[in-house]
């Protein structure tokens, strides 16, 4: 993620797929990589994680 320097401000839809790209990969990580716990953590379905895993191209 690139940070906001002076007067430029990334958009706010690129900010927030970024944190949520990374912290669906850090929950992965602390979940041994099993998606049904980690989308438990997460609170979302295992379709729903399985949906933004591929979005993000987290295989």
């Amino acid at each position: 993620m690139r940070p906001a320097s002076g007067d430029r401000v990334e958009p706010l839809a690129f900010v927030m797929a970024q944190f949520e790209k990374d912290y669906i990969e850090r929950t992965l990580k602390m979940a041994n990589g099993e998606r049904r716990r980690a989308a438990e953590m997460l609170g979302i379905s295992r379709k729903n994680l399985w949906e933004k895993m591929v979005k993000y191209g987290l295989h």
